[in-house]
């Protein structure tokens, strides 16, 4: 049986649920037929003309990125800007666009954690595991009311659902699902009006730690303590980055936290943490201002603290699917460039 797009989505959406993407994302198969056949795929951060350029020339089936390339509701698809083009090209080459973003930085395995083992750092775990605060719903409906109750589930991004089923259509059923705690008020209330769910018959709990496979940025040690020097070296070089922006001094460096991309507002976990420095991306002047003792505060770049995750998808679609040629782009999208002065020549 040939592989299709929606295999590979469904292997992505069992690593990094859809479900767990933050409410302003947009993830999954954005371009394409999901029954289209795959034989080569690209893995890449981002979609950008030039990669998709690159995805023709390779007779490409599928790119997998992990920012989105629709993140804004279009109001037009045409050639007239790059973003229509890029669209209009991908359709008229059959080229799928697959993306993991916020559900991909949550996933264990995901952005946050590749970051962490590509500096050295071992035994790794979540730095933030709250993530999510789920709910489980369980109600009572009438079982001729189980497609209409899926649908209302579905658009609340529900998880684990189970229907017992019933008898026959006269019989009642009970459902049960995961849904994060801020879509519980509009889910009950769309159960009640659209598929008349009785009030009395939803019961709702909140469940404390559901999964461990959930969370935000990472923490893990180094083998042996650095030295400040010792550490800003071995980020730089494993990163393969010209230049680190930080903040404070630490004397010697061991715990360390990471979240890939823009995760500053996780400082104060990294803190709480223990950790002796922490490393993110997109870090604004006043954020540098921790008042910390020995810590350190690091800003690699966005581009610099994602781009792993890109071959880390490429290994992961490669080892599940052998009948497919999985690579990861030669382009760079990084659109920033860093100038460093050498007075001396």
């Amino acid at each position: 049986m040939s592989t299709t797009i929606q295999h590979i989505s469904s292997f992505v959406d069992r690593w990094a649920p859809e479900r767990t993407q933050m409410d302003f994302d947009n993830v999954g198969v954005l371009v394409g037929d999901p029954q289209a056949r795959v034989d080569k795929i690209i893995t890449c951060l981002d979609v950008t003309p030039d990669l998709v350029e690159e995805a023709v020339e390779w007779d490409t089936d599928l790119i997998v990125a992990h920012h989105p390339l629709i993140f804004n509701k279009l109001e037009k698809i045409t050639p007239t800007d790059d973003h229509g083009r890029m669209i209009y090209r991908l359709i008229q080459n059959n080229i799928g666009v697959l993306a993991a973003h916020t559900n991909l930085d949550a996933a264990r395995g995901g952005v946050s954690m590749v970051l962490a083992e590509e500096i050295g750092l071992q035994d790794i775990s979540f730095l933030d595991t709250n993530y999510k605060n789920l709910h489980k719903i369980i109600f009572s409906l009438p079982a001729n009311a189980r497609q209409n109750a899926q649908s209302i589930l579905d658009d609340h991004r529900a998880g684990n659902t189970r229907f017992l089923n019933p008898v026959d259509d006269s019989k009642s059923l009970q459902a049960e699902s995961l849904v994060e705690d801020h879509q519980m008020g509009s889910l009950i209330s769309r159960l009640q009006s659209e598929a008349n769910i009785a009030a009395g018959s939803i019961e709702t709990y909140q469940c404390e730690n559901s999964t461990d496979n959930t969370g935000m940025g990472a923490i893990g040690v180094f083998e042996h303590p650095l030295s400040q020097q010792a550490f800003l070296n071995q980020v730089a070089e494993n990163l393969n980055v010209p230049a680190i922006r930080y903040s404070g001094a630490a004397e010697n460096i061991q715990k360390v936290a990471v979240c890939g991309g823009a995760g500053v507002f996780l400082t104060s976990k990294a803190i709480e943490a223990g950790a002796d420095a922490f490393i993110t991306g997109d870090i604004k002047y006043h954020n540098y201002f921790t008042e910390q003792e020995d810590f350190i505060l690091a800003d690699v770049g966005h581009y610099e603290s994602e781009i792993p995750i890109a071959r880390k998808l490429q290994e992961e679609l490669s080892r599940s699917f052998d009948d497919i040629e999985v690579t990861t782009t030669n382009i760079v999208t990084n659109p920033m460039n860093v100038f460093t002065s050498n007075k001396d020549s």
